[in-house]
């Protein structure tokens, strides 16, 4: 089956399993004889690779967020950060900052338009509060709302479910400033790669993601480089050498 190159195949995904379950209850109230999308091949999700900010690009990001949207600043500062993923950011509750502790926990996830009590690889984490993190942590308090439990919520103080209403506050600011876009998450992806960069502890950096293994770290952000963030590349390679005759070192 030929599919529409205009989207992703996540979306082509989703959008067969919707019409093939009102095909099955067809099926099922004997309006259609059978499931014409039962046997619809589905198509691979293409893991794209990832596409990190630079430290220049996420001043910038969280400088302009900060003024333009400051309950949001500490959303995106958290992907920066802590590596967490859009949809565990989203259903964050205030009980789960442990700003004495310098814990975050993380528990629970918003996927396919529905809160979820597990995280994608169904397993707790428990990730540390940086010291570039928590001035946002103690800026966001003056907006948390009394009666909520979320950490962010709409207008209407309900928690945050529309990825649109997260693009409404990040793409404006990446299109002002003429930065290459990237979704919100790619953050997750440049708090990996900046601190591999960093030379931490890959076992830490496997933690702060939950990744099972440093297999699955290390095929994710092996191969990725900040050229425009590291000027310094090659530098700390010392090798002693005769000189060519004739060639005076300046």
């Amino acid at each position: 089956m030929m599919y529409d190159k205009g989207y992703a195949p996540k979306t082509i995904k989703e959008h067969l399993v919707l019409m093939s379950s009102i095909s099955g209850r067809a099926v099922k109230d004997r309006i259609i004889a059978v499931n014409p999308l039962a046997d619809v091949e589905r198509p691979k999700n293409v893991r794209k690779k990832p596409n990190p900010f630079t430290s220049a690009e996420i001043n910038t990001i969280l400088t302009e967020i900060t003024r333009r949207t400051p309950q949001m600043a500490l959303f995106f500062a958290i992907g920066f950060f802590a590596g967490a993923r859009t949809g565990e950011i989203q259903v964050l509750m205030v009980s789960d900052i442990k700003l004495s502790e310098k814990k975050i926990s993380i528990t629970k996830t918003f996927s396919d338009n529905e809160l979820k009590m597990s995280t994608k690889t169904n397993k707790d984490r428990n990730v540390d509060i940086l010291g570039q993190l928590e001035p946002y942590i103690e800026f966001h308090q003056q907006f948390i709302k009394p009666e909520s439990e979320f950490l962010f919520t709409n207008r209407n103080g309900t928690p945050i479910r529309s990825k649109n209403t997260v693009l409404d506050y990040w793409k404006p600011v990446i299109d002002d400033f003429a930065i290459r876009y990237r979704q919100p998450y790619q953050t997750r992806h440049t708090f990996a790669v900046h601190m591999l960069k960093a030379r931490e502890d890959p076992n830490w950096i496997k933690d702060m993601l939950g990744h099972e293994t440093l297999a699955m770290l290390f095929n994710t952000y092996g191969n990725c480089y900040l050229p425009d963030d590291d000027r310094r590349a090659g530098s700390r390679f010392k090798l002693d050498v005769v000189l060519p005759n004739g060639y005076q070192e300046e």
